[in-house]
């Protein structure tokens, strides 16, 4: 019955937490003796209702008083800072540019670094697919290139069962006349397995879909050699005339490639497109055309050095009298590592981390070197 005659709870802690209620225990008591007499007079749902009206009244004028105080102080802190860097402009104007352009360099330096860390990063196969390399020896140095026999790619795959996928992609990229109804245009196109769209993640916003078997007269282009070339028609399902004799349809639109990737291009075609195009019938068949990239999708528990060294004899068991040994490198330290990147990035982020350094240590000096006249204002505003 007692419970019935006091305030709720959760309502008298959050005026006990109000700064100005707290330190008034007349008033908690005054809404107290007010409520029980409302309680008396009338039902216990209007009374409960008025106590929450006034808990939130006091909450609110709390919040109210306390940003109208804090609101004052930063006007008065905004205006005395004003002052001060007006009365001395060049002293000012040094201080906040150095400490400014110090920022700005570590920003843009940050960016620039993040967009490096994330290259090849958007495919989502990244953590299982490898390029594979070549090894051999010039007298007394050893060296490894990116080339591959053509043969190499599909004995892989028939062969290892830790291969899950393999695409073959041709190193040049030729420039090729592309006609069209709106006119002939020289553009760059890239010639692979395709197997391609398999491996890595070039998403298609028209045609196409996953596990597409892609012909040997298909094509894919980008939107942007998509608009090129065919304005504002639906380009699949067009036809291309690739050198003015080998006619291609358009199967696919794929998303333009992202600039943080090593794999770019804006129109792709099948090899036996380049057979056509080129007249060499054979260059897929032999072991000594180290033109081509390969690249596998291995099992996730498959080490890259084991793999490498079961394949490394696989040329020589092709070719006895080659001295070439085959590996694989994870194709995420492709670009960080193989190509040396790492270095410069991480050169540039101490870089950016020294000029930062430097920035504050020249504004808390020239703001020590005014601490004097500081002190004597600051008392005075005391």
């Amino acid at each position: 019955m007692k419970n019935r005659l006091e305030p709720p709870r959760p309502a008298r802690r959050i005026l006990a937490h109000l700064r100005y209620y707290s330190s008034s225990h007349q008033i908690q008591r005054d809404l107290e003796d007010e409520f029980r007499l409302r309680l008396s007079e009338g039902s216990r749902t209007r009374a409960l209702f008025w106590y929450w009206r006034q808990v939130l009244f006091a909450l609110s004028a709390n919040i109210k008083r306390r940003f109208s105080s804090g609101g004052i102080m930063l006007r008065n802190s905004f205006l005395a800072a004003f002052r001060v860097i007006r009365r001395h402009r060049l002293f000012s104007f040094i201080n906040i540019a150095g400490l400014a352009a110090g920022i700005a360099c570590c920003i843009l330096i940050s960016i620039w670094v993040r967009e490096e860390m994330s290259v090849n990063g958007f495919h989502e196969k990244i953590d299982r697919l490898h390029l594979v390399r070549s090894r051999f020896r010039s007298g007394d140095a050893a060296n490894e290139i990116s080339g591959t026999p053509p043969r190499l790619g599909p004995a892989l795959s028939a062969e290892y069962p830790e291969v899950l996928g393999m695409a073959r992609l041709f190193n040049w990229q030729p420039e090729i006349l592309l006609k069209t109804d709106l006119g002939v245009f020289r553009e760059k196109v890239q010639f692979s397995d395709n197997s391609l769209f398999n491996l890595f993640t070039f998403p298609m916003v028209k045609g196409g879909g996953p596990g597409e078997a892609w012909g040997a007269s298909d094509m894919v282009v980008s939107e942007r050699l998509a608009a090129k070339l065919f304005g504002d028609r639906d380009p699949v399902g067009q036809t291309v005339t690739l050198d003015n004799r080998i006619a291609l349809q358009i199967r696919a639109v794929m998303k333009n490639i992202p600039a943080n990737s090593t794999l770019k291009f804006e129109a792709w075609a099948p090899f036996e497109a380049f057979i056509q195009f080129s007249g060499q019938s054979g260059f897929l068949d032999n072991w000594g055309n180290f033109a081509f990239r390969t690249y596998v999708e291995l099992e996730g528990s498959v080490r890259p050095e084991a793999f490498g060294k079961k394949i490394e004899g696989r040329i020589k068991k092709a070719v006895p009298e080659a001295s070439i040994e085959s590996f694989v490198y994870p194709f995420k330290d492709y670009y960080l590592d193989l190509l040396e990147r790492g270095q410069t990035i991480r050169l540039f982020s101490l870089i950016a981390v020294l000029v930062l350094v430097m920035a504050c240590i020249n504004f808390a000096n020239l703001s020590t070197a005014r601490a004097e006249r500081r002190a004597r204002e600051v008392g005075i505003r005391k």
